[in-house]
């Protein structure tokens, strides 16, 4: 996952953006810049289970709420578990241990002790639950995100591991470890899934259930379309220099072949992806080619021809795509042409 202090808000994610920073406590006030907001945050210790097909914005959003809160409060830190790539219940332990470490002994420098060579569950939540302590002493919060919680099901026991975290408020008062610990809780949760809450663990395991639960609907094809003619007509108006090298041989299109670029990019590429910022990329790549091809064909050899000139002088010209095999990519242009011509 990618993210920096720049990254921006997605034009088509505002609504989630805002849903986000809500449920994990972010006050934007209302005079903030809408592009890069200013985030102060009120403590919640909230579990927040985001979830959505792939494709649909959902690491993007949660970038930029990342980089919005990391620029405006300095008492934060985020800690990113990618739990696609962990095989054991106990290395989850350990890398959800080595955030919360990183985040008091890195990002704080409050003095801790080594961390454990192996785990257990009754371990680790006497590990966490002290360095939480620390971090409430100093008034930190820590942020921990988990994408990819619907692959934890592939082993045994991450249902009670998850169930221990969030009782850690509990077991760290009754051990009389954190008395302060019910007035506010240093920790809150971000499950990032690509399934409902539901359908994660067996009835008993998830019996604490998020406190919010969030949902990405997959982007309609209107809404995808509205939103890429709109970048486009921008673009041309003000092209950025990456763009406007690949254009500069053709400085100006008419409307018509514009908007018909958008509906063949979307008659190719709407089945295959749903991210924004991919479709975008592609708008970059194919459309000095599809202008080129718009100039050099007649109308009248119809729409299936400079829709198989484009895409062949995108790969011709040595471009490489990680969709599908041009001879399905230009199948797929000749079906689009033939429902449309």
């Amino acid at each position: 996952m990618n993210w920096s202090l720049s990254t921006s808000v997605p034009q088509h994610r505002t609504e989630e953006f805002a849903a986000l920073c809500a449920s994990l406590g972010f006050i934007i006030p209302g005079s903030s810049n809408g592009e890069h907001p200013n985030i102060q945050i009120m403590h919640t210790g909230s579990w927040v289970y985001l979830y959505g097909a792939r494709n649909t914005g959902k690491s993007t959003t949660i970038a930029a709420v990342r980089a919005a809160s990391e620029r405006c409060v300095h008492h934060l830190h985020w800690s990113y578990v990618n739990c696609r790539a962990l095989l054991t219940g106990e290395r989850l332990m350990a890398e959800i241990a080595q955030g919360c470490y990183a985040s008091a002994a890195g990002r704080f420098g409050i003095p801790v002790g080594a961390l454990p060579m192996r785990w257990n569950l009754p371990l680790f939540v006497h590990f966490v639950a002290d360095l939480l302590t620390l971090l409430n002493e100093k008034g930190a919060t820590l942020i921990l995100h988990l994408e990819g919680v619907e692959w934890l099901r592939h082993f045994e026991g991450s249902g009670r591991i998850l169930a221990a975290l969030q009782r850690l408020p509990f077991f760290a008062n009754q051990v009389g470890g954190a008395e302060h610990f019910s007035l506010r809780m240093p920790l809150q949760v971000l499950l990032e899934a690509r399934v409902p809450p539901e359908n994660l663990f067996d009835p008993v395991e998830r019996s604490c259930s998020p406190d919010f639960v969030l949902f990405f609907p997959p982007y309609d094809r209107a809404a995808l379309r509205n939103l890429l003619l709109a970048r486009r007509c921008q673009t041309q108006s003000s092209p950025s220099p990456g763009i406007g090298t690949l254009e500069a041989g053709y400085p100006s299109v008419p409307d018509s072949c514009t908007e018909a670029f958008v509906s063949t990019l979307l008659d190719v590429l709407h089945d295959l992806t749903n991210d924004f910022a991919e479709l975008c990329f592609w708008s970059d790549v194919l459309f000095p080619f599809y202008a080129r091809g718009w100039r050099a064909l007649s109308r009248t050899h119809g729409l299936y021809c400079f829709r198989i000139h484009c895409v062949s002088s995108l790969f011709q010209g040595g471009y490489q795509t990680n969709l599908h095999s041009f001879q399905y990519f230009t199948e797929r242009i000749k079906r689009a042409a033939e429902r449309t011509s």
